[in-house]
């Protein structure tokens, strides 16, 4: 549907326009094919809901112009957005993400976790919501549509069968959990013994036996889902540092900011292997990569730095120099 939409806008809007998509499971290259202008199709990815969430996906098409990307950003500075630059990928930087973690989290469920205890966990870590209230919000049918979109069905049915059971999530008043119009004005997530014993069933049927998980291991389980496949899409170029990741994350999705973003966190408070903290390796084995690919490390040694903000160096330090040796300089043009 929205191919033919970019077909048709390409032929009434006027040259120069551009035409940006707001979601994040369709290919802007396709539909920037569409059109006789691909260089100015892009993504903007808002998030729901969009009056008040602050981020902003910008997402680069293949043959996205410097100058839609500009103006896009200066679309996020005037909405007062943070905008984030993003690849071209499925689900781009954020959902793409957020896959994983829910895979994750379905994954402990299997294994006879309660989801009450999972999401419990995690709320508890400083996420205002856990992975299956997250589900319940966004919409189980979305979920599994996305999830079929993209080639995968996990090791388990629970998900298509509540939606065959109209479990919708907070739409129908029952998900993942069930809701009740008198608690929390609807919103409040009730545990449902069903869903257990649901998961429980699958289970069994794919012989997934129930195991003893600490809370520890949950929240660790899913923090290891966002960040390994945060390093991919270093690697892959989609996301360009792992500051971006942790503003997605933070803006996006709620992750606590005393906490820094699953990068940060896991370079310097998880108990998690990353780029970073691995020993060197020798260059000479390794594949070329492009600079845009850049391999996990803290952000601070790589994000361009404002002058103004850097901390005073004592003179008394410096090594003495030769005044009569110096080129003359501007008292204005000295750093």
């Amino acid at each position: 549907v929205k191919r033919d939409v970019f077909r048709r806008l390409d032929q009434v809007a006027k040259r120069g326009a551009f035409l940006a998509s707001n979601t994040s499971t369709l290919d802007i290259d396709k539909l920037a094919r569409e059109t006789k202008r691909p260089d100015c199709v892009l993504g903007l990815h808002f998030f729901v809901p969009a009056n008040i969430m602050p981020l902003l996906e910008i997402v680069r098409g293949r043959d996205t112009s410097a100058r839609a990307l500009a103006a896009a950003f200066k679309v996020a500075k005037t909405l007062r957005k943070k905008g984030v630059l993003s690849g071209n990928a499925f689900g781009f930087i954020g959902n793409r993400m957020v896959f994983d973690y829910l895979q994750a989290a379905n994954e402990l469920a299997e294994e006879g976790v309660p989801v009450s205890r999972i999401d419990g966990v995690m709320k508890r870590f400083g996420f205002p919501m856990g992975p299956f209230a997250m589900s319940d919000l966004s919409g189980l049918d979305i979920g599994l549509a996305v999830q079929k979109g993209h080639g995968g069905n996990g090791r388990t049915n629970v998900l298509s069968r509540l939606v065959e059971m109209n479990r919708l999530g907070q739409k129908t008043m029952a998900g993942f959990f069930k809701y009740d119009k008198s608690v929390g004005k609807g919103r409040e997530p009730i545990p449902d013994p069903i869903v257990d014993e649901l998961f429980a069933e699958e289970a069994r049927k794919a012989r997934i036996a129930p195991r003893e998980v600490s809370d520890d291991e949950i929240r660790d389980r899913l923090l290891n889902a966002l960040i390994k496949r945060g390093e991919q899409l270093l690697d892959e170029g989609v996301a360009l540092r792992p500051g971006d990741i942790d503003i997605v994350y933070v803006y996006g999705y709620g992750f606590p900011p005393h906490h820094g973003g699953p990068m940060w966190y896991a370079n310097h408070r998880g108990p998690f292997e990353t780029r970073a903290a691995r020993a060197p390796q020798d260059d000479t084995t390794r594949a070329p990569q492009d600079d845009t690919k850049r391999t996990l490390q803290d952000d601070t040694t790589r994000a361009p730095q404002d002058d103004t903000k850097r901390a005073p160096q004592d003179d008394t330090k410096r090594a003495p120099q030769d005044d009569t040796k110096r080129a003359p300089q501007s008292d204005i043009a000295r750093a």
